[in-house]
């Protein structure tokens, strides 16, 4: 933790990149530096279908951003249900016009 503090400290923000389950284990201490304002969930490949809404709105009640790969569905609830509005998403979708109409919906 003391050098992920100073290496964090020395930006005005940064971003943690959380690599699997394992990992999860050290989300609250993570969250505790407050440079730290965005945490990346990596679940790792067998993982990766797996529903992480509940890790997300930890992180969110952490005060926190979440970065995520996501669906549009996925997206609409967990936009839905966060609090602090700090989403950073890679949006899967089928096509350019299903991309188009997601952002839209969002005022983007």
């Amino acid at each position: 933790m003391p050098s992920i503090r100073l290496e964090a400290g020395s930006f005005d923000e940064s971003e943690y990149h959380l690599d699997g389950p394992g990992a999860i284990r050290h989300l609250e201490a993570v969250a505790s530096i407050p440079a730290i304002s965005v945490i990346q969930w990596q679940p790792g490949f067998k993982d990766m279908a797996r529903d992480w809404s509940d890790l997300y709105r930890r992180i969110d009640e952490l005060g926190k951003g979440a970065y995520l790969f996501t669906g549009p569905e996925q997206l609409r609830r967990l936009w839905r249900a966060n609090r602090n509005r700090m989403l950073c998403c890679e949006l899967r979708v089928a096509s350019r016009r299903e991309a188009d109409a997601v952002l839209a919906e969002f005022g983007l």
